[in-house]
């Protein structure tokens, strides 16, 4: 067991600068951040029209590069015409970008929806650069709608050992699903919470599950925070470091809303884990400051020298 939570021992987030200044930029649901293939350059991809783009050379200071899909501008033509079905012009949003590196393309899964209901898309695109304009649409990998007990967003992509591909999505409704090729099921519950934004990341003799619990967006009342369940196969059975199964609402948890002397930190969430060039381990994530509207990235490192990850 690890020691009861504290918030007021949660770190600042490491600096992040450039083109994230809120509300002009939106910073919501980060993907891992990756490098692309000149090996100097590190992508973020994150919430919004057309999916925006930002690079860096060193992870503190970011700037805008361009869209997944068109200008960020909703337009017709610039986003895969399946997604249409599921967004509105009021809200014209792609959601939660994922993006992994496997045989020489990137690959991005993203989810189309609108706030407060489960008619719902998950798509998949591939690019040889992962930068703007290079992508091609490979069409949507899983539906939901209102007569369906489950969500179908906040997707991400996981290899297992035997290099197949899993995918893992959900939010609210019945919780969260793992997907291996046609195959789907439930592996994690929130006992009567919220959850959503599921990461499956390996580290050492553990895959780890990563989930945001509670309620997003909603500047100091938001309830986000991130949790952690692990298990010795990738398909489960998950359990936190209680021994509570995630499919009894288990998640232990290692980030949540907390100020600091320099900042608030509130609503914790939306996370994804990415290695280094070193292999070093990083959470990022998005929090609100101030109010509703400013939203921001969080950077922190982690370590497993307990056996469970710790945000330093």
């Amino acid at each position: 067991q690890l020691p009861p939570p504290d918030p007021s021992k949660y770190p600042d987030s490491l600096p992040i600068l450039g083109d994230v200044t809120p509300p002009r930029d939106i910073l919501h649901d980060p993907s891992q951040i990756i490098l692309a293939r000149d090996n100097k350059t590190w992508l973020l991809y994150t919430t919004g029209t057309g999916i925006r783009m930002r690079a860096s050379t060193d992870k503190v200071t970011w700037h805008n590069i361009g869209y997944v899909f068109g200008s960020g501008k909703w337009n017709e033509t610039t986003q895969p015409e399946q997604t249409f079905a599921f967004l509105s012009r009021k809200s014209p949003i792609l959601w939660a970008p994922d993006v992994t590196y496997y045989n020489g393309f990137y690959w991005l899964v993203y989810s189309a929806s609108q706030t407060g209901i489960n008619k719902s898309g998950i798509f998949l695109a591939k690019s040889i650069t992962g930068l703007p304009g290079n992508w091609t649409d490979e069409g949507m990998i899983i539906s939901s709608d209102k007569s369906d007990n489950f969500n179908a967003i906040d997707p991400s992509r996981v290899m297992d050992e035997k290099g197949q591909w899993w995918l893992t999505f959900g939010s609210y409704w019945t919780g969260e699903h793992l997907i291996l090729n046609s195959d789907k099921f439930v592996f994690h519950r929130a006992g009567g919470a919220s959850l959503e934004a599921s990461f499956i990341f390996k580290w050492e003799k553990y895959w780890f599950l990563f989930t945001s619990f509670g309620s997003c967006c909603s500047g100091k009342d938001s309830t986000y925070s991130v949790r952690v369940a692990r298990s010795k196969t990738l398909g489960g059975p998950y359990v936190d470091a209680n021994g509570v199964k995630s499919l009894d609402g288990g998640g232990t948890e290692i980030l949540s809303s907390h100020r600091t002397a320099t900042r608030p930190y509130w609503g914790t969430g939306g996370q994804s884990v990415f290695l280094d060039e070193k292999g070093q381990p990083f959470l990022v994530y998005h929090y609100s400051g101030v109010g509703i509207s400013d939203y921001h990235i969080g950077l922190n490192n982690l370590t497993f020298r307990t056996g469970w990850p710790v945000v330093i």
